[in-house]
C-alpha cells in the first residue's frame, strides 16, 4: 500500500498540492492500493477503467468526473481493451472538503454529474498550462481555478437534485392525476417553493407542472372513451376533472370535442 507522508486530514488553507494530464495510461494496468492526504480530482477524457474505493468497484468511462477523499484505500486501473487518459489535480484545504460535502460527494457516491466534468476539466487544463509558473499572477489564477472547481461541485449536486425532484413530480402526477391533485401540493411533496418548483418544471420539461398534469388527464380520458362506454361525466370525475369543465379542456386540448372524438373512434372501430 502507498501512503503520502502527510496527515490525513485534507486541513488547512486551500492549496493545489499538484496537477498533471495523463495522455496515456496502458492498458491492463492497476497501481494501488493508495491513501491520500488530499482530495484528488480526476476526469477520465478517453478509454475506460474502474476504481476500488475501500473495497467497492466503481466502472469510469470517457466523459466521468469523480473526487476521491483524504484517508481512502484507493485503486486506478485501466481494462486490457482499452487505454485511459485523464485529467488529474490534488487539492487541501478545509474550504475545498466543506464544497466536496456540500456537493454530496462520498466514498460511497465519488461521481459528479455530466454538466460539471465540463468545466471542471477545463479548469484542471488552465492549472496544468501554468504549473511551471511561479509568479504571483499565476499564483491567483490557481486559486481561481480551484474556486472554479468547486463552483462546479456544489452546483453539480443542485443540478442533480432538482432534476431528481422534477422525476418525483412526474411520478405523482403519473400516480395521482385522478385526484384533487394541486400544483402546490406537488411542489410541497417533493420540497421545493412553488415558484421555484414552476420554473425548474418547464426547465426540464417544456410545459408548465399545470399544464403537463392536463396533458395526462385528458390522455387518461381518451383512453377510457376509447376502452369504455362510460359517460363523459363520469369520465372526467376519474381523471380528476370537473364535468363542467371537461369538454372545454380536451377540445383546447385534442383539438376537437369529447362527442366528436369518440364518435371518430366508434366509427374508426366499425
Amino acid at each position: 500500500m502507498i501512503q503520502e507522508k502527510h496527515q490525513l486530514d485534507g486541513g488547512g488553507a486551500l492549496a493545489l498540492y499538484f496537477c498533471e494530464e495523463n495522455t496515456v495510461v496502458a492498458k491492463n494496468y492497476e497501481y494501488g492500493p493508495f491513501v491520500r492526504s488530499s482530495y484528488l480530482v480526476e476526469c477520465c477524457t478517453d478509454g475506460t477503467g474502474y476504481l476500488i474505493i475501500n473495497g467497492n468497484r466503481f466502472n469510469i468511462k470517457k466523459g466521468d468526473c469523480y473526487v476521491l477523499l483524504p484517508g481512502d484505500l484507493v485503486t486506478h486501473g485501466t481494462v486490457a481493451h482499452s487505454n485511459r487518459s485523464e485529467l488529474s489535480c490534488t487539492i487541501r484545504g478545509d474550504e475545498f472538503g466543506r464544497a466536496v460535502r456540500e456537493a454530496g460527494i462520498t466514498s460511497e457516491s465519488p461521481f459528479v454529474t455530466g454538466e460539471a466534468y465540463e468545466s471542471i476539466s477545463k479548469s484542471i487544463r488552465r492549472l496544468v498550462s501554468i504549473d511551471r509558473d511561479r509568479s504571483i499572477g499565476a499564483d491567483y489564477m490557481r486559486t481561481a481555478e480551484m474556486y472554479r472547481i468547486m463552483s462546479a461541485l456544489v452546483m453539480g449536486k443542485n443540478t442533480r437534485e432538482s432534476s431528481n425532484a422534477i422525476i418525483k413530480a412526474l411520478g405523482i402526477i403519473d400516480s395521482n392525476y385522478d385526484t384533487p391533485l394541486s400544483i402546490d401540493e406537488i411542489a410541497r411533496r417533493v420540497g421545493l417553493e412553488r415558484s421555484y418548483f414552476s420554473v425548474l418544471f418547464r426547465e426540464h420539461t417544456g410545459m408548465t407542472p399545470h399544464a403537463y398534469l392536463n396533458s395526462v388527464r385528458i390522455e387518461r380520458a381518451c383512453v377510457l372513451m376509447r376502452d369504455t362506454e362510460a359517460p363523459l361525466s363520469e369520465i372526467a370525475i376519474s381523471v380528476g376533472l370537473e364535468p363542467t369543465g371537461f369538454s372545454r379542456m380536451f377540445k383546447r386540448e385534442v383539438g376537437e370535442s369529447p362527442m366528436k372524438y369518440r364518435k371518430k373512434i366508434i366509427t374508426t372501430v366499425l
